[in-house]
This record gives structure tokens, C-alpha cells and sequence, in this order.
């Protein structure tokens, strides 16, 4: 009875439109409702929803098993591998980046000298959006904003054809995916305009206006300023902010950082002026994915990037960036730290990556400079393979010192923690610099160790091993070498680099 009525009452509302044909007037679009709708067509969670209908509801999820990482299968499909950036290829005359990847020649010379995967590093449009211009990247593709490939770089369709060209060749084609973060794309630009679910996709907060004095000045309201430490601690006993957060940025001012910077005055979608606060690892065009949040924006981003690239395009192997970095919580409220590397939740979602990889027919690895106990912890029925930060090092000390002993240790080491070297891509040069962090000898800088019939400890043999890469690798040895990172433990070169470094040296 009360829902005949209630349902009569609804056509007795709108008896008389339904009787006289009469339709409620529609206001015209303002300026700011059609950006951001140019926005919304443009942003990588509307390409994401999309992608998601390709595998929804279909059978192509029920093909594979993905429980398991399956580190043999990968390597023996795949075991010699090339990585190309994008950036830093000369294409052949008149045809893009992909399709010079694509090409049967450049196929022909990889399978005849044993290359059976191209790596290919980001390729995905990115940097920023200002107004309806595209900004470059300032992170060598490292800050997606859209599932696309730059147009810069070539097209869907010739990456299709590059993965038929490689699959004739018995080769495999591997992409990257950015869990960590994005650039100052669409849907950044509508999360600083309170739009739909997009505020949800990033680690950011909104500062009440009595605040904003808090805050650093931003003149340019396309750009973000960093977040002074002394604002941040205030702005986290406000309440805003769970606390510091350590930057990774190379710069040279990076541990004088907070982790977060703040947009200008921004006119949200519903009128109001609003100015955020927003999580930055690394750059402050980089502003950093939200694992955990109600709306679920940040993950389906990156599940729908991984789809694309794995499902709709024919990568098989991805590699995983940055993925300890996933999860920041409060850890004490007084001295405003956090705990934001290594976070439980960061080895759930790089798990989840590798999962859904796997289920897509493909296989992950990913970039993971731990301590061996702490890489079990995310490759357990996690990435198929690790990048190998363990040996890498030891490898260069010995080329260039003579010395092998501190690299028959990281073997050792390797053997006892049950880490199998066949699990690790043995590579020789991470994307930016060759890193002699030795976090594991740091993690166990107390023990005693017996290297070359000789005691020490961990601590005395990475010291001298840094010593030993600064004095006869950068400097006044090599004049074109730089020491990479605030804290001066890695190497702005390449292993060729290094090369020619130790013959000019000998001359």
C-alpha cells in the first residue's frame, strides 16, 4: 500500500511535464564545467574504467594461474634481456621510436646474438597539464598521465606490431608500470578541483583556509611549492597530515624536505576555493598515488595501466617502480614521523600487481633495494623476479679494484638467505645510476665478516668500498663522473662509462 502510493506521488510530481511536454531547463555549460569535462575524457581513471571492460566479466581472467611467482617459467621463456629507453633512442628515418623497436632487421640481429626480450622502460604519456597544453616530463617518463603511449614515441599499433615482430623471433616485449605515482596530468588537476572520486587517487589533503598561512606562496597555479618541515610538523598536529616523510629525490637539498608540497588557490568544481597539501617522494610534479582509500581511484589506475599494457598491447613482463614506497601511516604524532618504506601495505599491493600480471599471462619484477630478509617478505607469492642490488656492486668493486672477495660474501649471503641468484635480473645499470648503497652490509653493519682471510665488520667493509668508488671513480679520477644522491653512495655513469673511466686512468 505505501509503495502504491509512494510511487503514484511520483507520477502525480511530474504529471504536468508528463501532460504538456514541458522539460526543465537545462542551464548552458559554463567555461568551467567543459574543462572539466575536457579533463575528465582525458584522465587515466575514466581510461582505466574503460580498459576494465575488455576483461570484466569475461573468461580471459580464468586463463592462467597466478598464485605462485613462477621465476623459472619467466627465465626460461625470457633469459637475456635488453633494456632501450625511450628517450634515448635514435629512431631509424621516418618511422617513430616503436616501430624502430619493431622493426624484422633489429629482430633478426637480437635473435642472432641471444637477445630474447626488448625492455623497453615508461613509455605512457607524461609530465603535466596546464590549462589544455601538455607539459614534458621531468622524470623521464616517470610520471605517467595517461594509459596512452606518447605520441612522441609511436602508437598502439605499432607497439602491436613490435610485440608480433618479437613474438617471430621467439622474443617477449617488457613495459613499465608506476605504482608510486603520476605527473600534474588530468586527473590531478581534477583531484585539486574536488571532482568526483579524483581527490581519492591522491595522498592529499585539503587545509582549511584559516591555515593557509601554513603554507608556502604559489605565484604559478599550475605549479606546487615544497612544504617547509617546521609547516608540515604543525600541519600535522593539526591534524592534516600524518607526518614527515624522507625524500628520494636526488637532489642535493632533498633531506631538508618534508615529503609534501602544496598547490595554489585552486576554484573546485563546485565554486569553492580550496588549497591542498599532497605527498611527494621524489619531485613536486610527482604527486603520489593513494593506496588506501574508500573511492579505490589510486589502484584502479594503475590495475587499469597494467591491463592495457599486458592485455590490450601483448607486454609480458612488467617491471614494478618504486613499489616499497606504497603506504605511509602516523607513527609518533609528537615528532611528526611516519613509517612509509617498507609498510605492510606496500608488500600487499606489489603482491596484488604481481597477481594480476600473472593472471593476465604475463610475469613482474621489480625494483627493490632491501635487505635480503625484507625481499623475501614482498617476493613471497609476490614478483616473479627482483632487480639484483645485491651482487651489482661487488661486481664494479672487483672490475675496478682487483678485489673479489666483497663479492664472493654477497654471494654467500645470497645462498644464506635462500635467495636463488636465478630469481634475480642480473643487470648492469639500474635506469639512473649505479648504486653502491650496500643496504645489505648497512643492515648488518655489526656483524663480523671474513673477507680475503681477513675479519671485519659490516660497517668497515661498506665504508671502504665507498671510499675506495669515490677515490678512484669520481672526481678529480674521472672528471665527467658524478657521485649520485645527497648521500654521495651511488654513480651518475654507466658500467661502459666506468670502462672507459679506468683506461683513461691506466693512460
Amino acid at each position: 500500500m505505501h509503495r502504491a502510493v509512494w510511487i503514484l506521488t511520483l507520477l502525480l510530481a511530474s504529471w504536468p511535464a508528463l501532460a504538456w511536454g514541458q522539460t526543465k531547463e537545462v542551464a548552458p555549460a559554463t567555461a568551467r564545467d567543459e574543462y572539466l569535462l575536457w579533463l575528465e575524457e582525458r584522465s587515466m581513471l575514466r581510461q582505466a574504467e574503460r580498459v576494465a571492460l575488455s576483461i570484466s566479466g569475461s573468461g580471459v581472467q580464468w586463463k592462467y594461474a597466478y598464485a605462485a611467482p613462477q621465476t623459472r617459467q619467466a627465465v626460461r621463456r625470457a633469459s637475456v634481456w635488453l633494456l632501450d629507453y625511450g628517450g634515448s633512442v635514435i629512431p631509424r628515418p621516418h618511422k617513430s621510436v616503436v616501430a624502430t623497436w619493431g622493426d624484422t632487421a633489429l629482430w633478426d640481429a637480437f635473435q642472432d646474438i641471444g637477445i630474447d626480450l626488448l625492455h623497453t622502460g615508461p613509455i605512457n604519456r607524461s609530465g603535466g597539464v596546464e590549462d589544455r597544453d601538455y607539459t614534458p616530463t621531468t622524470d623521464g617518463w616517470f610520471d605517467p598521465i595517461a594509459l596512452e603511449i606518447d605520441p612522441q614515441f609511436g602508437t598502439s599499433a605499432e607497439y602491436r606490431q613490435m610485440v608480433k615482430v618479437a613474438g617471430e623471433h621467439r622474443g617477449l616485449i617488457a613495459g613499465d608500470l608506476v605504482p608510486l605515482h603520476t605527473g600534474t596530468g588530468p586527473d590531478f588537476r581534477l583531484a585539486a578541483r574536488a571532482y568526483k572520486d579524483y581527490p581519492g587517487m591522491y595522498a592529499m589533503v585539503e587545509i582549511g583556509k584559516e591555515d593557509w598561512p601554513l603554507l608556502p606562496k604559489v605565484d604559478d597555479p599550475w605549479k606546487g611549492e615544497l612544504v617547509p618541515k617546521s609547516a608540515a610538523v604543525t600541519l600535522t598536529k593539526k591534524g592534516y597530515l600524518p607526518g614527515l616523510v624522507n625524500s628520494n629525490d636526488a637532489a642535493e637539498d632533498s633531506k631538508e624536505r618534508s615529503g609534501w608540497s602544496a598547490t595554489g588557490q585552486v576554484v573546485g568544481a563546485d565554486g569553492k576555493t580550496r588549497r591542498w597539501v599532497y605527498l611527494t617522494y621524489f619531485k613536486r610534479g610527482q604527486p603520489v598515488l593513494n593506496w588506501l582509500d574508500p573511492s579505490y581511484a589510486g589502484p584502479k589506475v594503475v590495475m587499469g595501466d597494467l591491463t592495457n599494457m599486458v592485455h590490450n598491447l601483448g607486454a609480458r613482463v612488467m617491471r614494478l617502480d618504486a613499489v616499497p614506497f606504497t603506504g605511509v601511516e602516523p607513527d609518533d604524532r609528537a615528532k611528526a614521523t611516519t613509517k612509509h618504506y617498507q609498510h605492510p601495505l606496500s608488500i600487499l599491493r606489489t603482491k596484488e600487481l604481481a597477481f594480476m600480471t600473472r593472471r593476465l599471462g604475463g610475469w613482474t619484477f621489480h625494483e627493490l633495494n632491501v635487505p635480503l630478509k625484507q625481499l623475501k617478505k614482498f617476493t613471497q607469492d609476490g614478483p616473479d623476479l627482483s632487480y639484483d642490488f645485491f651482487t651489482r656492486a661487488q661486481y664494479l668493486h672487483a672490475l675496478v679494484n682487483g678485489d673479489a672477495g666483497p663479492l664472493r660474501l654477497a654471494h654467500q649471503m645470497l645462498l644464506d638467505e635462500d635467495v636463488q641468484p636465478i630469481g634475480l635480473v642480473h643487470d648492469l645499470q639500474n635506469h639512473d645510476e649505479i648504486t653502491y648503497q650496500l643496504v645489505e652490509l648497512k643492515e648488518r653493519e655489526d656483524e663480523t665478516f671474513t673477507v680475503n682471510g681477513k675479519k671485519t665488520t659490516g660497517k668497515a667493509l661498506r665504508d671502504g668500498m665507498l671510499r675506495e668508488m669515490r677515490d678512484r671513480l669520481v672526481g678529480d679520477a674521472i672528471s665527467y663522473t658524478m657521485l649520485y644522491r645527497s648521500e654521495k653512495d651511488g654513480l651518475a655513469t654507466t658500467f661502459p662509462g666506468t670502462a672507459i673511466g679506468q683506461q683513461l686512468l691506466q693512460v
